[in-house]
């Protein structure tokens, strides 16, 4: 049976428990379905013949549980525009508190200057600590996005591929047993 390639599963065990194991699921069915493939009964010429039914419930877990792992990268990204959402909040409160305490020392004339410079100052420094946590925030989802597309691509051109394979091996017997 082939493992996962090391990238892949070093992506997997990036995600929270649930998602890794979701992508478990799905990498064990198709294990389990290369390994009926494999094992099963050679006929003329090297052809294999599969038991479909094995092969069929195989498809069947891994079309329930794929959904289930492209949800779990959906609710990633969910998690994503929640931590945006709470880092733009934050900055607006620390906005808002610079800009009472600057109202607060602009009521004082001798410190009018200060005030302004801190707060330009604070407010500069918390746009900048803004947008590098939404730059690092945007830079993770997008690499979590096309791991887990580029992941469900390799899955189902893996799948592709067998599939295309069984049914050359079925039209193959079928031919033979018509000659």
């Amino acid at each position: 049976m082939r493992e996962l390639p090391p990238d892949a599963l070093n992506r997997a065990g990036d995600l929270p428990g649930e998602q890794t194991l979701a992508l478990m699921r799905v990498q064990e069915a198709l294990d389990q379905l290369e390994a009926a493939i494999l094992s099963s009964p050679r006929l003329f010429w090297s052809r294999t013949l599969i038991d479909e039914e094995s092969i069929l419930e195989q498809l069947d877990f891994i079309r329930l549980n794929l959904p289930t792992a492209l949800e779990e990268a959906e609710e990633v990204l969910r998690q994503r525009d929640q931590i945006l959402a709470e880092a733009h909040r934050y900055a607006q409160e620390i906005v808002a508190m610079a800009q009472r305490r600057a109202e607060q020392l602009v009521s004082e004339s001798t410190i009018l200057r200060q005030a302004q410079a801190q707060a330009e100052q604070l407010l500069r420094q918390t746009y900048q600590q803004s947008e590098e946590v939404r730059r690092q925030t945007l830079q993770e989802s997008e690499r979590l996005q096309r791991e887990a597309h580029h992941y469900v691509d390799q899955v189902l051109q893996d799948l592709e591929l067998r599939l295309l394979e069984s049914l050359r091996v079925i039209r193959n017997g079928r031919q033979n047993l018509q000659t």
